[in-house]
C-alpha cells in the first residue's frame, strides 16, 4: 500500500492510484484507466453488433448468439460491459413495434451474446448497449432485424381437414403438420405484407410440392424435393421484386401420395 494505506499499482513512470476514492472525491473508476492521475472518463464507449441470420429460430440453430465488440479511450476493451436491447412488431404486419426490453449487463463469452428472445411470428430488431467502467453508456445507432417464422399449427396459420397434426418437443410449437392429398392448404387468418415467404419442412426424394399465394394471386411454388432427407429445412421462394398485401396460403400442388410436412411458415414484408 501506499501513502496513507491506499492501494496503488506502479507502471514504469509514476505511480497510479486506482480502486479508491481520489482527492477530487470521485472513484478512481471515474477516471482514465481507472487511475486518480488521469482525467474524469467523460467519454462513452463505441458498441459494434455483429450480423444476424435473416430468419430466427431456424433448424440447428441452437441460441441465437450475435458478436459484440467495442472500443473505448478510458476502459481496455476486454474491461467492457454489455447487454442487448430489442423491440418486436408483427411479421408480415403493419403494426407499430413494442417498447424496448433489455437484457442484463454482462461481459461476453468469447466475444458473443446470447438471449435474444424468439417468438413466433414476429419481426425482432436488435441494438447494443455498452458500459465502460465509469458508467458511461452509448447505444449502437444501426439495429439488426430478422424474423421469426410463424407456428403453422398456430392461431395465425391453421391447415385444412385432411393434415395429420404431430406433437413432438423438436417441432416449433411443438407440433408439425402432414398431408399426403392434393389440394390440402395451409391458410393465415389475416392478411400480410409479403416480400420474402417460405416454410420449414421435410424435405426428401419422394416429397411433394407448395403453390404459393397472397389472396387469389399465386406467387411462386415451393418444392420440397431433394436428393437426401432432410426433417426442417428452409424452403423459400425467390425475394419478391415489390411486396405484396393479402391472404397467404400454401396449397398442395404436388399428386397425392407425397410427402408434405410442414413445421413453420416464414413470413417477411422487408
Amino acid at each position: 500500500t501506499g501513502a496513507l494505506g491506499l492501494r496503488t499499482a506502479y507502471t514504469t513512470s509514476a505511480t497510479r492510484w486506482n480502486d479508491t476514492t481520489c482527492t477530487d472525491g470521485q472513484s478512481s473508476y471515474e477516471h482514465e484507466q481507472q487511475s486518480c492521475t488521469r482525467p474524469l472518463d467523460t467519454v462513452a464507449p463505441v458498441p459494434t453488433l455483429g450480423t444476424l441470420p435473416r430468419w430466427g429460430n431456424l433448424p440447428s440453430a441452437g441460441p441465437l448468439t450475435v458478436a459484440v465488440s467495442g472500443t473505448d479511450a478510458g476502459t481496455a476493451p476486454s474491461a467492457l460491459n454489455y447487454r442487448l436491447r430489442w423491440r418486436t412488431t408483427t411479421a408480415g404486419g403493419a403494426g407499430a413495434f413494442s417498447s424496448y426490453a433489455y437484457g442484463e449487463w454482462t461481459m461476453p463469452d468469447r466475444g458473443r451474446l446470447e438471449g435474444i428472445p424468439l417468438p413466433p411470428g414476429r419481426r425482432v430488431c436488435v441494438s447494443l448497449q455498452a458500459r465502460d467502467m465509469a458508467f458511461n453508456v452509448r447505444t449502437t445507432g444501426y439495429e439488426r432485424c430478422f424474423d421469426v417464422p410463424y407456428d403453422s399449427t398456430g392461431q395465425t396459420f391453421d391447415v385444412s381437414s385432411r393434415w395429420t397434426i404431430v406433437s413432438g418437443s423438436t417441432w416449433s410449437g411443438f407440433a408439425v403438420a402432414s398431408t399426403t392429398t392434393k389440394g390440402q392448404s395451409i391458410l393465415g387468418s389475416s392478411k400480410r405484407y409479403v416480400r420474402e415467404i417460405g416454410v420449414v419442412a421435410t424435405t426428401c426424394p419422394t416429397c411433394g410440392a407448395l403453390a404459393v399465394y397472397v389472396g387469389a394471386t399465386k406467387i411462386g411454388t415451393l418444392s420440397l424435393v431433394r436428393s437426401t432427407t432432410t426433417t426442417r429445412a428452409l424452403v423459400t421462394l425467390p425475394r419478391l421484386s415489390q411486396r405484396r398485401y393479402g391472404t397467404v396460403s400454401f396449397v398442395v400442388s404436388s399428386s397425392s401420395g407425397r410427402l408434405v410436412r410442414v413445421d413453420s411458415v416464414a413470413v417477411s414484408g422487408v
